[in-house]
C-alpha cells in the first residue's frame, strides 16, 4: 500500500545534482514533487557513517530516487539533501514510500 495523496499535501521543487562542473556543481532543471515536508531536526548518519543534524525530512509516494547533494526547495527555503531511502510495508513487502533526509 502507497502513501495516500492525503497525506501528501505539499509540492516542493527539486534540481537533481549531476556533479562538479567548472564552476561548481551542476543541477537539472528543477521539477515538482508532492509529498509531505517535515522540518524536523533529528540525528542521522551519511553514507560514511558520519553523524549528522538534520533540518528536515520529505516523503513522497512517487517513484522518483533523488541524487545526494540536491536540491529541494520548499516555501523559497533551499535544502541540500544528505541521503534518499525506498520504505517498503511491512505486510506486503512492496516499496510504500520514499523517504529524503536534508541539511
Amino acid at each position: 500500500m502507497k502513501m495516500p495523496k492525503a497525506a501528501q499535501p505539499h509540492t516542493v521543487e527539486v534540481k537533481d545534482y549531476e556533479g562538479d562542473g567548472a564552476y561548481g556543481p551542476t543541477y537539472s532543471d528543477p521539477y515538482e514533487v508532492q509529498g509531505y515536508f517535515q522540518q524536523e531536526r533529528e540525528v542521522v548518519k551519511d553514507d560514511e557513517g558520519n553523524e549528522i543534524v538534520s533540518d528536515s525530512q520529505f516523503y513522497t509516494s512517487e517513484d522518483v530516487e533523488i541524487p545526494k547533494e540536491s536540491i529541494i526547495t520548499f516555501n523559497g527555503i533551499e535544502n541540500e539533501v544528505i541521503s534518499t531511502a525506498p520504505k517498503y510495508n511491512a505486510l506486503t513487502g512492496k516499496k510504500s514510500h520514499t523517504e529524503v533526509v536534508m541539511v
